[in-house]
């Protein structure tokens, strides 16, 4: 609850699939922060009167129906790389577009800043070059996704090599096929690329553990 000689803080509507943990945390997180959040998870009933939070995708990746339905535009959207497309009018249009990925103190900043008028220019350009990466990303052979899952954990090609018992001749084609697919030059363009769209899920688990980063391979843990 907030005290009387604190600040009022308005309303926000939260948007959220019932599915969805990061609406139910930032409904918590705002409320405790001293913002008065309505939780909603369907886009109709929305109302115009009060600024907006939109999370479109349950934990399971699963999109709200009719996202581009809102009474208004949202202050701001937090989603994945998979429903970007679906946001860009909205981006065009003002708001601001948070990856789910981030940490989620630093969300809570971010979404605060939105909701209290910050703005910055290029949001749609931007977010065009994010589904524009992510497509290309989709075009990458499940091998060569692997690749580069390798070189985002800072394996080299020999390392990647000895890890999947492949030659390095064809652990270097596929990383010039990474790249090109990719269109960048070099491989720490290709992982920066990756980064910026969402880091693979295992990849993003792994970095969630100080003891099991990914940096031992699991037969070498098995050993110890």
């Amino acid at each position: 609850m907030v005290s009387s000689d604190e600040p009022f803080a308005a309303a926000v509507q939260v948007v959220a699939p019932r599915e969805a943990s990061l609406g139910a945390g930032l409904s918590a997180a705002l409320g405790a922060r001293g913002w008065w959040p309505v939780r909603r998870e369907v886009v109709a009933g929305t109302s115009s009167a009060s600024p907006v939070v939109l999370v479109p995708e349950d934990d399971a990746g699963r999109p709200l129906k009719d996202v581009g339905a809102l009474a208004s535009v949202p202050a701001v959207c937090i989603a994945s790389a998979d429903v970007l497309p679906g946001l860009l009018g909205y981006a065009e249009r003002g708001a601001v577009v948070l990856h789910r990925d981030a940490p989620f103190a630093l969300l809570v900043l971010l979404i605060e800043d939105a909701l209290r008028g910050a703005r910055a220019e290029g949001r749609a350009e931007s977010l065009r070059a994010r589904i524009d990466e992510t497509r290309a990303l989709r075009t990458l052979s499940p091998r060569e996704t692997e690749t580069l899952v390798d070189l985002m954990e800072g394996l080299t090609a020999a390392d990647i090599a000895a890890r999947t018992f492949r030659s390095l001749h064809t652990v270097r084609s596929h990383i010039k096929a990474v790249l090109t697919k990719l269109g960048v030059t070099s491989q720490t363009a290709a992982t920066a690329l990756a980064e910026r769209c969402g880091v693979p899920r295992p990849l993003h688990r792994a970095r969630a553990q100080f003891t099991n980063c990914g940096d031992v391979p699991p037969a070498a843990r098995r050993r110890r």
